[in-house]
């Protein structure tokens, strides 16, 4: 919302059934051309329910599931109100997934994933660009050392870092990552490919308490409380609850980057990961100005 400071965004759905996910595809075509009384919806991002079990985060459980070409074309139906897709690229039938999105002009991310290094690689050539929230819901080398035995092998962390083909994005909300890692991924990736992300789940602005991760039926609960996002237990993260200008100002402070890169990591390496930003993310002679509105 623009009192947060975001302007233009990408509705962001979560692990949910297919019948779920058509409607919210609808409801996004049909926002993309109305004017919502708020921040501009450019499309959606269709997050979930490709994810790998094991990197699922606080997701619902019960709806991940590999794509299939009856399921998927269904939603590439509305390729013309989705801007990005993730898949986990280990999934069976990942690759074609991604293939048909590309054919259809959606960019394709990577997360909540636990891909080898070598995986990672192959994904890039069938046209992934970008991978979501680096560090978070992500395979690297301790965790696939848990499961093998040697030599050790890099994940998606590594791969993220290493592929300069891939852009990136960072939870900057001061809970998710300390310090040292928000300058680790600023130097391997610089302020380009690196973009600001909220991560914010649907209680911004609500008092502490009991909230859900997904849909209203069969959501994953979660809890907000100490400025974040947590599982039941309390411990484990379940996404953020703090706005874009919360994680300008965090990711600023925290880091000692210029104010004036920050907000362009807040801006237009966005709006250049979604492939908009002829039209967004700057100001410039013949790019949209920003709309009043409450």
């Amino acid at each position: 919302m623009p009192v947060t400071g975001t302007t233009s965004l990408l509705p962001t759905c979560t692990v949910a059934s297919h019948e779920q996910h058509l409607t919210f595809l609808s409801l996004c075509r049909q926002f993309k051309h109305e004017d919502i009384g708020g921040a501009r919806v450019l499309g959606a991002h269709f997050y979930g329910p490709y994810f790998a079990y094991e990197a699922r985060g606080a997701h619902p459980a019960a709806g991940i599931r590999p794509p299939v070409p009856a399921e998927y074309e269904q939603y590439l139906a509305f390729a013309d109100a989705i801007v990005t897709a993730t898949v986990a690229p280990e999934l069976p039938g990942a690759e074609a997934f991604v293939r048909a999105c590309r054919a259809k002009g959606v960019r394709c991310t990577t997360g909540h994933s636990h891909a080898t290094f070598e995986q990672m690689e192959a994904a890039v050539k069938w046209g992934v660009q970008h991978i979501d929230h680096i560090f978070c819901a992500m395979s690297d080398r301790a965790r696939l050392r848990q499961s093998q035995t040697y030599p050790m092998r890099g994940g998606v962390l590594e791969a993220t870092l290493y592929f300069d083909e891939l852009t990136t994005e960072i939870i900057a909300d001061g809970k998710h990552l300390q310090r040292e890692l928000l300058l680790l991924a600023y130097k391997c990736k610089g302020p380009d490919r690196l973009a600001l992300v909220s991560d914010c789940n649907r209680a911004l602005d609500m008092p502490d308490g009991p909230y859900l991760i997904g849909p209203q039926d069969g959501g994953e609960p979660m809890i907000k409380a100490d400025g974040v996002g947590l599982m039941p237990n309390g411990i484990a993260l379940a996404s953020s609850v703090v706005g874009q200008d919360h994680c300008v100002r965090t990711f600023h402070r925290l880091t000692g980057v210029p104010l004036e890169v920050v907000v362009r990591m807040a801006s237009l390496t966005p709006a250049r990961i979604a492939g908009v930003d002829h039209d967004l993310g700057s100001i410039a002679v013949g790019k949209r100005r920003r709309l009043a509105r409450a």
